[in-house]
């Protein structure tokens, strides 16, 4: 089950540089966590939530956040006999200490046909010899693992 956290509005603040961010008290300030199938249904509007939704089409429900229009989510309902409950979340939208987690490990990929090509071979072959940098400076490569 995947969980989150993210409509709540946060009163946290996070520095700029990443890697000088304390995951402890972000954890603090921003909530319980709930199963992401319960926090992703349509409601009544909430003062302490920025999360929308809207239908897509007929059985299709997406969400965004209302605040800035960023898409979250998206959802087909029902699902087609023999096919589990999804959840499509745009990676994107997820903190790094929650990327790093198995919990959002992929488990398959949907519509591999219409993929783009250049992804597709990254995805099936991995980066092969693209140079890796540590950070932004392009002129500082690092160390093959």
């Amino acid at each position: 089950m995947v969980t989150a956290s993210l409509v709540a509005r946060s009163t946290a603040t996070l520095d700029s540089d990443a890697s000088k961010r304390d995951q402890g008290d972000a954890e603090e300030a921003r909530g319980p966590w709930l199963p992401a199938d319960t926090v992703f249904q349509p409601g009544p509007a909430s003062a302490d939530s920025f999360l929308s939704f809207y239908a897509s089409s007929v059985g299709r429900r997406r969400s965004f956040c209302g605040r800035c229009g960023t898409s979250l989510a998206y959802a087909a309902f029902p699902m087609p006999s023999g096919w589990p409950d999804m959840l499509d979340i745009v990676l994107g939208t997820i903190d790094r200490h929650d990327l790093d987690s198995e919990a959002l490990a992929p488990e398959r990929q949907l519509w591999w046909d219409y993929g783009i090509s250049w992804a597709k071979s990254l995805t099936a072959q991995g980066i092969g010899s693209l140079p890796r940098h540590k950070n932004y400076k392009m002129n500082e490569v690092a160390d093959s693992e």
